[in-house]
């Protein structure tokens, strides 16, 4: 009932696997996103937050806003909620991992090697067990999907003739490329089906081309700034992943390609202040 929403590159868990082994605690960066349109869950506690006991209450540093904490002693409703939502939601699906997917892999190849040498009483309460993760309503009004462009570097005259044949669609977006400027491309008005279709084009193109690379970019001006200052290269502006479009496409058992969406902004993700012991 966890699943990832982009497949696991085998190469970069053995890294990650090296820092986990020997820290003492992990601090969040798995983010579990959960199917709530109607706002059940969290925010009907978030109504009765007077009713708990306040942990922190504090500015967060270069204007970050403020931060406030409560504890949630009853956590079996909790639990029941998420239960009781999956259900109605008949999709046998209650979490998808929105960030993270690497994170929550290590955390699990890191159990799966220690839980070998421990007994299994030992293996029930053992810290190691359980990955720390923030779980968000996919339709909290604070969450926004942002796309991820892609720059690739390096083309030549066929790259923009061979895209538009592969992804030809109803959903209008562009290509931007110096000095040519922006021009349209139509692709797949299904936003999942879309990434795939640009991204196994661009995988192939890059591999077929040696001396061809691409880069992920957000922000679509930066993303024309980056093309501008390489002449060879073209910018693809990607379509925007919407809400409804999520859930379902990971529940027909399929993934995204790398670097299909953001959520929110990269200057909201640099605060890190739960953590967990793992030792």
């Amino acid at each position: 009932m966890i699943r990832a929403t982009e497949a696991t590159i085998v190469e970069r868990i053995p890294p990650r696997l090296k820092i986990r082994e020997n820290a003492p605690v992990e601090l969040t960066h798995t983010l579990f996103l959960f199917d709530d349109p109607k706002k059940s869950i969290i925010e009907k506690i978030y109504e009765k937050r007077a009713e708990m006991p306040l942990l922190y209450d504090f500015d967060l540093n270069q204007n970050g806003g403020h931060l406030r904490g409560y504890q949630v002693k009853d956590t079996q409703k909790v639990i029941d909620a998420f239960t009781k939502l999956t259900e109605e939601n008949g999709k046998d699906l209650m979490f998808v991992v929105g960030d993270g997917n690497h994170s929550l892999a290590t955390a699990k190849a890191h159990w799966d090697r220690l839980k070998v040498g421990l007994s299994a009483k030992e293996r029930e309460t053992h810290p190691a067990r359980f990955a720390l993760v923030e779980a968000i309503n996919l339709y909290d009004e604070g969450l926004d999907f942002e796309p991820i462009h892609r720059v690739v570097f390096e083309v030549k005259s066929d790259f923009v003739p061979g895209l538009r044949k592969v992804v030809d669609g109803t959903h209008e977006t562009h290509v931007y490329c110096k000095p040519k400027g922006q021009s349209p491309l139509s692709v797949p008005a299904n936003a999942p089906l879309a990434y795939r279709l640009i991204q196994d084009y661009i995988d192939t193109y890059v591999k077929n081309n040696p001396g061809s690379s691409v880069d992920y970019i957000h922000d679509i001006d930066y993303t024309h700034e980056v093309a501008d200052k390489h002449p060879t290269s073209v910018a693809v502006a990607m379509p925007a992943l919407t809400k409804a479009d999520l859930f379902d496409y990971i529940a027909k058992g399929d993934v995204l390609p790398r670097k299909t969406f953001s959520m929110g902004h990269a200057v909201e993700k640099r605060y890190y202040l739960e953590c967990k012991r793992i030792k």
